[in-house]
């Protein structure tokens, strides 16, 4: 066997991810003391597809996340849409880690999505149907 020649061949696999924007209110006791409480923030997250299910999504943040804050996922790729939900844990990551970018994103956050409507629970399926077309 020559030199860079392997064993085994590898194995493909699909690798996707997608960014969205997380939006919050600051709670009264937390974030930026020049922030006012309530203040709408925006945070980038990274998502990778194999975390995303219909009950909720994990997501690599910039930001570190209190558990039981109300956030809106806010996505544009596939097709525009915005889920409500809340952040479940929220813990730190490998800090060296870049997910695929020159980004820093040192943080893990679980969301569970809170559908109120069949309306959002449908959009919801059809941004899924989207995700799996788009591969």
């Amino acid at each position: 066997m020559k030199r860079n020649e392997r064993s085994k061949p590898r194995i493909p696999i699909h690798f996707k991810r997608i960014t969205a924007v997380l939006e919050f209110n600051l709670p009264e006791s937390e974030g930026d003391p020049k922030a006012t409480p309530g203040q709408t923030e925006k945070t980038m997250v990274r998502i990778v597809l194999r975390d995303l299910s219909t009950h909720g999504v994990g997501v690599y943040s910039a930001t570190l996340l209190a558990k039981g804050l109300p956030i809106k996922l806010a996505f544009t790729y596939p097709v525009k849409i915005t889920i409500p939900g809340k952040i479940m844990w929220s813990q730190e990551f490998n800090v060296n880690s870049h997910v695929l970018t020159d980004q820093a994103f040192p943080y893990r956050a679980g969301i569970e999505f809170t559908l109120a409507s069949e309306e959002e629970k449908q959009s919801v399926a059809n941004f899924y149907a989207q995700l799996a077309q788009d591969r």
